[in-house]
């Protein structure tokens, strides 16, 4: 009996030596504020590291959080900012300010009305920068001026008349009886009368949508594509001036002669005898004015 009642003190001390070590260690809240250089940050992630346990700042940036123990580490993180590790040792109270990321904010790509990460664009996008790319063209609008820059960009100059906008046309014809002429939009407003009323100096940028993915923002009107032109805006300095000015001379190569109001009727009234359209009143009566009240002879 009495080495039975020592056996089982053995046993409890035993026991009571080991329950430290068996007992799980016990939580702790850890809080804090996270903020940037303007304040509170709303939405800052605050993760346990290695885990996926954390939590989320609130209006104010403050978080809390909590650890299993002294080695854990807190991960801080928000979109546009670098990611911050802080260890919490005996801390309970952890306040971080995140730093803006210049590089991320480089992946932001502007696309209609919101914006994508550079990634996740996979549209067909072609950028011109305004300047010496389309200024110093001595042409007398941007459509002839955009001729041969980007790929897909189709111009057509379908006649010789001064003043006559060229076809634009993006990755060729969209349909056979409708305009396929491509969405023009200046600052975020479409314009109808495409890019003749836009002066090749004010622009600072211009955006060529190609493809359905990346032009399906703006609906059916963009079904042919879509041109995107940002103009240049003013800044806070001294004024400054530019004067282009280009200059020119243009002579015919070859003058015909004309025909007199007779021998034009005559060459008709040849057409006419060998199966030719019919002669018009009006050159014949031409014809009898020149005759007869202007003394020239047939």
């Amino acid at each position: 009996m009495r080495f039975a009642n020592q056996l089982r003190f053995k046993l409890l001390a035993l026991l009571l030596a080991l329950l430290p070590v068996a007992l799980p260690a016990q939580n702790r809240q850890v809080r804090g504020v996270v903020t940037d250089d303007e304040g509170p940050l709303i939405g800052a992630s605050v993760v346990l590291k290695g885990t996926s346990t954390g939590t989320a700042t609130d209006l104010d940036g403050h978080y809390s959080i909590s650890v299993p123990s002294a080695d854990a580490v807190l991960v801080f993180s928000c979109i546009g900012y670098k990611t911050e590790e802080r260890p919490v040792g005996n801390s309970r109270d952890i306040d971080v300010r995140l730093n803006i990321d210049d590089n991320l904010l480089e992946d932001v790509v502007v696309v209609g009305y919101g914006t994508q990460a550079k990634s996740h664009l996979t549209g067909s996008i072609s950028k011109i920068e305004g300047g010496g790319a389309l200024i110093d063209i001595p042409v007398s609008d941007v459509t002839t001026a955009l001729q041969g820059q980007v790929a897909g960009l189709t111009i057509n100059n379908n006649t010789s008349e001064v003043g006559v906008v060229p076809t634009i046309r993006v990755r060729g014809t969209g349909s056979i009886s409708a305009d396929s002429s491509p969405l023009v939009i200046v600052d975020g407003y479409p314009v109808p009368d495409g890019l003749s009323t836009v002066n090749a100096s004010d622009i600072q940028s211009i955006e060529i949508l190609k493809d359905a993915a990346s032009a399906a923002i703006y609906g059916s009107r963009a079904a042919n594509g879509v041109i995107m032109i940002t103009t240049k805006s003013g800044k806070a300095d001294e004024p400054h001036y530019a004067v282009k000015v280009y200059q020119g001379m243009k002579y015919a190569y070859k003058l015909h002669d004309l025909l007199s109001a007779t021998d034009y009727l005559r060459l008709q009234e040849y057409e006419e005898s060998v199966g030719g359209p019919a002669v018009k009143g009006q050159d014949r009566a031409a014809a009898w004015i020149e005759k007869n009240i202007g003394g020239l002879a047939a």
